[in-house]
């Protein structure tokens, strides 16, 4: 009994941190980062597979069935912000870097996301289908790469099977001592 109360209560906590199934097209790196390449300043983030100046700006379909949080970061060389876009409205700008464009993040995105010297930025979206796009608004080298990333935001109702199944686990336990 004590064994299967246990059981139960790992099952609530792991059913409580996992996401439901979200879409983000097109993928063009793992499922954690989606990269982009962008040139100079004012000009549009542009498709993976075709860097060049005329490739074709890029977009990021994302259909979402709870809310998410949306991270975008610049990587390899320090120095670029973006202006991002959801269905064409302004989500805002990436942060100011504090690298210049001799730091190099070898396209590490996790590393470039986690520091002040690569420009990055979150935003909150709801369910639903979002078209995410974005703008060079400085670009060091007049070139480089960057990343979106789309992780679930657990909802109220989540956080409450957790704490229900670590209390319960608590609960076991304090019971056996």
């Amino acid at each position: 009994m004590k064994l299967a109360k246990a059981l139960l209560a790992s099952l609530l906590a792991a059913a409580a941190l996992t996401a439901q199934a979200d879409t983000i097209t097109p993928v063009t790196a793992d499922s954690n980062w989606n990269q982009f390449y962008y040139g100079d300043a004012s000009t549009p983030w542009l498709d993976l597979s075709a860097f060049d100046s005329s490739a074709a700006p890029v977009s990021f379909t994302i259909t979402l069935q709870s809310a998410a949080q949306l991270n975008v970061t610049a990587a390899g060389y320090a120095g670029d912000v973006f202006q991002v876009f959801d269905n064409a409205s302004s989500l805002g700008s990436t942060s100011t870097p504090t690298g210049t464009n001799t730091d190099y993040a070898d396209l590490n995105f996790d590393q470039a996301f986690s520091s002040n010297k690569w420009s990055h930025g979150s935003w909150t979206l709801s369910a639903g289908t979002h078209t995410i796009t974005g703008l060079v608004t400085i670009s060091a080298l007049q070139a480089g790469a960057g990343a979106i990333q789309v992780i679930a935001v657990p909802e109220p109702t989540s956080y409450a099977m957790l704490m229900a199944g670590l209390g319960l686990i608590g609960l076991i336990a304090r019971r056996r001592a």
